[in-house]
């Protein structure tokens, strides 16, 4: 069914360091901005996406803060 995937998104900041994974209905793309911890993200690029079993995607992603 369309919309019912989930993606698992890990986020790699523009200082190396790994954010908390967090679950979203869309797929990121190179632009997209969320937020975390109550801060504005863009991302810069989708380094890699994996299909897991069910309706599950893990993606992981380079992402950069902006202002809001």
């Amino acid at each position: 069914m369309a919309g019912a995937e989930s993606y698992h998104v890990t986020v790699h900041d523009n200082g190396g360091r790994v954010r908390p994974a967090f679950t979203m209905r869309q797929l990121p793309s190179v632009g997209l901005c969320f937020d975390i911890d109550g801060r504005r993200w863009q991302v810069q690029r989708v380094t890699s996406k994996i299909e897991n079993s069910g309706d599950s995607t893990s993606v992981m992603c380079d992402a950069v803060q902006v202002a809001r």
